[in-house]
């Protein structure tokens, strides 16, 4: 028994030599093929850098927004941002439209391929977008304002009536009343501040774009280049020794 852990502990120490021995050849097939690991990660960088300087097209991000009233609740913000997004053009350079989380600030995103093109789109088309939100606000204000005031010239609407009643009452009188009726709907119409969407400029200006991310693809081209070499190496290698393994 004691002989028979002696060659099993003597075969052990034999496999991990073999393993260590390979590990060595390994390295220097690697070190040997080192011209070929190179030239084909330094394809990939060439590629990358073609690519991402002269192909691909940089694209610049810039976010506008629009504030709205304080008496606006979160279903009307929510289905104004509903609205703004079916009427979104893929020639406006707007991209997007989201509400800002816990706010009244409705978010436009723009795109462009440079800094002054992203900022002229995002100028030209935000106001059209806020003058479509201050058309629906002011309708639905308006409403609300009408019913207000209704209810302050109530008394006054009596009045008329109760003068009208009157078989006595003179109709100068009641033709009177009643122009002073609609004078005051008419002034506090007028003088009624309706509340308006307000256009704010974000003061971060977009000087870098945001893709293509140069540095990234081009490390990234250089890690798969290098892997994909190695790899062949190492495969090319393994392959070798199998069938030499197989022909003895």
């Amino acid at each position: 028994k004691k002989g028979a852990d002696q060659r099993k502990m003597m075969k052990e120490d034999n496999t991990n030599d073999k393993d260590e021995v390979d590990l060595r050849e390994l390295y220097a097939e690697l070190k040997k093929n080192l011209r070929l690991i190179s030239m084909v990660t330094i394809v990939f960088i060439l590629s990358a850098i073609v690519y991402n300087f002269i192909i691909l097209k940089p694209i610049y991000r810039h976010n506008m927004f629009l504030r709205l009233p304080d008496n606006v609740s979160v279903t009307q913000i929510n289905t104004y941002v509903e609205i703004l997004k079916n009427n979104i053009k893929p020639e406006g350079g707007l991209i997007d439209v989201r509400r800002l989380q816990d706010s009244s600030l409705i978010v436009c995103i723009f795109e462009a391929g440079s800094v002054d093109e992203v900022l002229k789109e995002s100028n030209a088309v935000l106001p059209g977008m806020a003058e479509k939100i201050n058309k629906i606000m002011y309708e639905t204000d308006r409403q609300r304002f009408h019913n207000e005031v209704v209810k302050d010239i109530q008394e006054d609407i009596a009045m008329v009536r109760a003068i009208a009643i009157d078989i006595d009452s003179n109709f100068d009188e009641i033709n009177n009343k009643l122009k002073y009726i609609t004078n005051k709907l008419e002034f506090t119409e007028e003088n009624y501040i309706f509340p308006k969407v307000e256009i704010i400029q974000s003061r971060d200006i977009p000087h870098t774009p945001i893709q293509p991310n140069k540095k990234r693809n081009i490390g990234i081209s250089f890690l798969f280049g290098a892997l994909l070499s190695c790899s062949y190496v190492i495969g090319r290698y393994l392959f070798s020794n199998r069938m030499e393994s197989e022909n003895e």
